[in-house]
């Protein structure tokens, strides 16, 4: 569904696959299919398109915007979600010399 005109319609069309992550959010409510917690974001594709995905590999109190590229499951099921976008480059050590460390989803 567009987000500007609420049109349903929906075009096959190539996209873009990277972008910068605007803003995000963990979502705590489950979803059919989608066990929480699981973060959500806006992204505008370096093509101009704005876009709500869900978003995977970003560090705790990741500071937007943020460089992503977009990843497609190689599963067949058809399970959600069907892509996702990941930093498009490694994350960079936190301030005060520690250092940033991402796990799995």
């Amino acid at each position: 569904m567009c987000h500007a005109c609420g049109s349903p319609t929906v075009l096959d069309v190539p996209l873009a696959n990277e972008g910068i992550l605007l803003s995000y959010t963990t979502v705590w409510v489950e979803r059919e299919g989608i066990t929480p917690p699981f973060v959500l974001g806006q992204v505008r594709l370096n093509d101009g398109t704005l876009l709500y995905s869900h978003v995977r590999g970003l560090v705790d109190d990741r500071k937007v915007p943020v460089p992503v590229r977009v990843v497609v499951s190689s599963r067949t099921d058809a399970s959600p979600p069907a892509f996702w976008f990941e930093p498009a480059s490694p994350p960079q050590p936190p301030k005060g010399g520690g250092a940033a460390v991402e796990t799995p989803d």
